[in-house]
């Protein structure tokens, strides 16, 4: 409950501040404090949820079943990665990559 509840903390606190966040790393670019905003909020989106699999994958490790630890986290860490770079940008053109960059970070990005 506490990673989920945080996750939905630091969602809300993006949901309001995401601009202001942009624009301290930007300056006044306009254009771009709108795209980084953008972004920001797609990858906050899945903070409660990126908590939860946390948790879950350390309980399963806690209570000796390393076998679906093991599944969890290279489900998060590779496979929905990859899926999502596969289909969300095809599903979703418009904003498809930014709902990609709320998974996981497991692949380097540029």
């Amino acid at each position: 409950m506490t990673s989920i509840g945080s996750g939905f903390l630091f969602l809300s606190v993006i949901w309001f501040t995401a601009e202001d966040v942009a624009r301290f790393y930007l300056g006044a670019d306009s254009e771009l404090l709108e795209l980084s905003a953008t972004a920001l909020l797609f990858f906050f989106y899945a903070t409660p949820l990126m908590g939860l699999n946390l948790v879950v994958a350390n309980l399963f490790q806690a209570i000796a079943k390393p076998n679906q630890a093991t599944v969890i986290s290279l489900a998060r860490g590779f496979v929905f990665v990859a899926l999502g770079v596969i289909l969300l940008p095809a599903l979703f053109p418009t904003n498809g990559i930014w709902q990609v960059s709320c998974l996981p970070r497991a692949l380097p990005r540029r």
